[in-house]
């Protein structure tokens, strides 16, 4: 895991042209570090990334308008959702924040229905 580490909060894409190569296969989020790997006594140096990522990634297509990312984010529960395209490569992955940024009022509702709890701060993509 340690190699993967470095990659939090990026993805393995260095520009566009790559990233027809790439499909989403899971996240790590730092919570997925501590939960799934410290808490069970496994080291994070020894542990592989795909031993202890989130697989079942829930996601967003790039076209969705953002009322529907933010209602479909209220519904799950998350304050970061991933968006793909129609042929599930990774774009990119869209926050409570960038809502807020284009949308204030659907930001607002969204924030109002999500618990505290939330996706860690880092994440990291995991490409196949």
């Amino acid at each position: 895991m340690p190699d993967n580490q470095r990659w939090r909060g990026q993805a393995r894409v260095k520009n566009p042209d790559e990233r027809e190569e790439y499909r989403l296969i899971g996240l790590l989020t730092d919570r997925d570090i501590t939960v799934r790997a410290v808490a069970e006594g496994l080291s994070p140096m020894e542990t592989g990334a795909q031993q202890v990522m989130t697989s079942e990634v829930e996601y967003i297509f790039d076209d969705y308008p953002v009322e529907e990312a933010a209602r479909y984010m209220s519904e799950l529960q998350v304050r970061r959702l991933t968006v793909v395209d129609r042929d599930h490569r990774l774009v990119g992955i869209v926050s409570l924040g960038d809502l807020a940024l284009s949308e204030q009022q659907s930001a607002g509702a969204a924030l109002n229905s999500i618990s505290q709890t939330g996706v860690g701060p880092y994440l990291t993509f995991i490409l196949s």
